[in-house]
């Protein structure tokens, strides 16, 4: 059985992280006499001691790379590296705003990907994750809002979206998350019935990445044949079940020992 690709039925989207007028944001900062660019706006915010303005920064820079012009002066700037600090920040809605920015920059090209990799994404990134791992962590929805789920998670799921794209990118990610150790720590959150169907489909696309002709990593997941293959079994009920099902089945077939059983 050849190795399997990444389906491309679910493509990882922009993810809107809080309704933010950017404009009107960033003509406030201009005319206020605070910053000589949007860039700069956007860095006097993050470098600001107020956990608002860092969130408003991050808000801003989730959008403000969907035009062309922007992405070029994100690059001849240090926001990058300066914004990858704030995935360790001691406030969780620090955290999450500031994954879901860099999920949201992830998806636009690899170029990007590969120069969020030279700006050290992926120190802090692996750094936030671990805390997961080192953790009895579990979601929690809310039935009140269609089943929601609570910001920590959510956090998690941005940033197992982003290390995906950035794995799928550059040679140089998944190098750094095979010395990770978070393998094992990522098959347990395949548990739907724990972690939701969300976090359980993310986490699935990204070990399909990961697994693809990476031996270090089938040496892990050969261990998880049982766990992988109950997945094959899930019933049609739902698209993100159909989904997880066949990316499971994607995975089996990228690790040798499970392929041939």
């Amino acid at each position: 059985m050849g190795k399997a690709k990444k389906p491309k039925v679910h493509k990882n989207q922009l993810n809107p992280t809080g309704l933010v007028d950017v404009g009107a944001l960033l003509n406030q900062e201009l005319a206020n006499g605070k910053s000589e660019t949007p860039i700069q706006a956007i860095v006097d915010q993050l470098q600001s001691a107020s956990a608002e303005d860092k969130i408003c920064g991050l808000q801003t820079l989730a959008t403000i790379c969907q035009n062309d012009v922007n992405i070029a002066a994100v690059i001849e700037s240090e926001i990058v590296r300066i914004a990858a600090a704030l995935l360790v920040d001691a406030d969780n809605s620090i955290r999450h705003a500031t994954a879901g920015a860099f999920r949201n920059l992830s998806v636009l090209s690899v170029e990007i990907c590969e120069y969020m990799v030279d700006q050290d994404v992926l120190t802090p990134l692996l750094a936030l994750l671990n805390k997961y791992a080192g953790s009895e962590w579990k979601p929690t929805f809310d039935q009140s809002l269609q089943n929601q789920m609570d910001e920590k998670s959510d956090t998690f799921l941005q940033a197992v979206s982003l290390l995906w794209n950035l794995c799928e990118s550059t040679s140089v990610a998944l190098d750094s998350f095979n010395q990770s150790q978070l393998l094992e720590s990522f098959v347990k959150c395949l548990d739907w019935n724990v972690y939701g169907k969300d976090i359980a489909v993310a986490v699935a696309q990204c070990l399909l990445v990961i697994s693809e002709d990476n031996a270090a990593s089938w040496r892990i997941l050969v261990n998880f044949g049982t766990e992988l293959h109950s997945l094959l079994l899930l019933p049609d009920e739902d698209h993100p079940t159909v989904l997880l099902r066949t990316v499971a089945a994607g995975i089996i077939a990228n690790v040798p020992a499970l392929a041939a059983t």
